[in-house]
């Protein structure tokens, strides 16, 4: 998949992103739509005058050929000590049709700064609940581990990977993120 993000900073901590999402059948042919998608974020307080800096997030994502999904999330960060920060975010997702699949998750990492403004690397879990109208209450269960680095070449730009392998059945056996940044 390949996603396209521009984000917005707007007054008073909000935040707008809008998404583009593409994806691709096996080798051949071309990347095709697979979700558009808007999110707000509003953090409750400037950074560092609440501990976990908390933000409230929601995002709508319009997705082709199938139902809409709404999802919620709390996201919370913090320095943990010089050079180490944390993050974790509670998030809840629901289709709003089709199977009206809810996702419960809980994803967290730690990472620690090696060379200032340029280079950290990190740890990263993913733990995830997913049942569907028809099976309530019968979950698959998907936990994914992986170490992740950030790399920022020049100071507006930012390279983030990530690499985590699935510990479950339900787990895909790895996945793979890679970000690229620029603010402006």
């Amino acid at each position: 998949m390949q996603q396209y993000e521009i984000g917005i900073g707007l007054p008073n901590r909000f935040q707008l992103d809008l998404y583009q999402a593409y994806e691709k059948e096996g080798g051949e042919g071309a990347n095709a739509l697979a979700e558009t998608k808007a999110e707000v974020r509003w953090a409750l307080a400037d950074w560092g005058k609440i501990w976990a800096n908390p933000t409230l997030y929601a995002e709508w994502a319009i997705v082709s050929g199938g139902p809409d999904v709404a999802e919620f999330k709390l996201l919370l960060a913090d320095d943990l000590a010089p050079r180490w920060v944390w993050a974790a975010n509670l998030v809840y997702e629901t289709e709003v049709g089709g199977d009206k699949t809810h996702t419960y998750e809980i994803t967290g990492g730690i990472g620690r700064t090696m060379v200032d403004e340029v280079f950290s690397l990190g740890l990263q879990a993913k733990v995830a609940w997913e049942d569907t109208e028809a099976d309530r209450g019968d979950f698959e269960n998907e936990i994914l581990v992986g170490p992740s680095i950030q790399y920022r070449p020049l100071p507006q730009m930012r390279i983030d990977l990530a690499f985590m392998a699935g510990l479950t059945d339900d787990s895909p056996r790895s996945k793979t993120v890679a970000i690229a940044g620029w603010e402006f």
